[in-house]
């Protein structure tokens, strides 16, 4: 479908970002690699998943046991996505669970990094999950209209 398309493509920058921004920022001090575990001879990175109930049209997991997970670790990396951004309402999804799960992670995080492809910028849907002010970095396909770089800047926000 359209947006498991594109959501491959925002891991592929994701990937990018990970090997060249985050390793030479977070390096493990007792291994020396970052977000990365040995198995069977090779270095793999490595996530956690949260439980919750799945959301099959955004393949995203949120409900009070996400929430209940989150409030209890500690975040030094948050990768996020929205479904939508403007100046206006900030960065945007259609699911009030998967809104406050969002702004859950955002609050635990040390530093957050939004992923949002081009076709989701100025627009807005009903459910605001942070502001540009939340985020400190903003990984997008496309460099976004003079407007929106110039609010990131603002806001201190790399965009990459």
């Amino acid at each position: 479908t359209d947006h498991q398309q594109s959501a491959g493509n925002t891991l592929d920058t994701l990937d990018e970002f990970l090997c060249n921004v985050i390793e030479a920022e977070a390096v493990d001090q007792t291994t020396g690699n970052c977000g990365q575990q040995e198995y069977d001879g090779h270095f793999v990175r490595s996530a956690h998943a949260i439980k919750g109930t799945v959301n099959h049209n955004t393949l995203s997991v949120s409900g009070s046991t996400s929430i209940s997970f989150i409030q209890n670790i500690n975040i030094e990396y948050a990768f996020m996505s929205a479904s939508a951004f403007s100046i206006d309402a900030g960065f945007s999804v259609s699911n009030i669970y998967e809104a406050e799960l969002k702004r859950a992670v955002i609050n635990r995080a040390k530093k957050v990094v939004m992923l949002l492809d081009s076709s989701k910028f100025d627009k807005s849907l009903l459910f605001t999950t942070a502001d540009l002010a939340d985020i400190d970095y903003l990984i997008c396909d496309r460099l976004p209209s003079a407007e929106i770089r110039k609010a990131a800047k603002a806001a201190g926000v790399q965009i990459i």
